[in-house]
């Protein structure tokens, strides 16, 4: 079974987002909303509930293609995390220029800090199996889940990555800005401290 974990906080594209699910995704499934505040808490407490062996975590806003989430799970026969990745041949993203910047600073940037294989290491797009974030549980306040998630299995778990089109928000209004390109960074440098 998949358990797809939908961390939403007022997202408009939430409703067709659902419906994509229910017609694409032709094995057993559940949808798990979850609006606690903070990503990393509302990803912990959708996988306490969840009852699937693959966990499936992506944005509400319909940037992260769903289109592409049967053959991220088929990789998960010789891989146990993959991310949908903007930065292998074949992915790209329909962002800003200097979204698009900034994002490839920052994922360098951790690649070299913390000895990462994976390119788009922030990408937030996730198929994992469930024992490895059993195993491997975030911090409450860690906003880059799949970042701390990467770092902390890495010696023990293969990770791979999908190609994707990352698109831009279908509806409403984006919440990146520069405080968050702040807390992204102190929460880098947070963890190197904390390994």
């Amino acid at each position: 079974m998949i358990s797809f974990i939908l961390p939403v906080k007022n997202e408009p594209y939430l409703n067709q987002l659902l419906w994509e699910i229910e017609n694409i995704v032709t094995q057993p499934h559940e949808v798990l909303v979850q609006t606690e505040k903070g990503l990393g808490y509302a990803v912990k407490c959708g996988l306490e509930r969840s009852k699937g062996e693959v966990i499936v975590v992506m944005d509400s806003d319909g940037s992260h293609p769903i289109q592409v989430v049967p053959q991220m799970i088929t990789l998960l026969d010789f891989n146990d995390i993959v991310v949908g990745s903007r930065y292998v041949k074949g992915g790209k993203t329909q962002d800003t220029f200097t979204r698009k910047l900034i994002s490839r600073i920052y994922c360098e940037f951790a690649k070299e800090l913390f000895g990462l294989s994976i390119k788009d290491n922030m990408s937030g797009f996730i198929v994992a199996k469930k024992y490895v974030l059993e195993k491997y549980p975030i911090s409450v306040s860690g906003f880059k889940w799949g970042l701390e998630l990467l770092i902390k299995s890495q010696r023990e778990f293969i990770a791979t990555e999908y190609p994707i089109i990352f698109e831009q928000r279908k509806l409403g209004k984006s919440k990146a800005n520069y405080k968050e390109a702040f807390h992204t960074l102190w929460f880098m440098l947070k963890l190197r401290l904390q390994l």
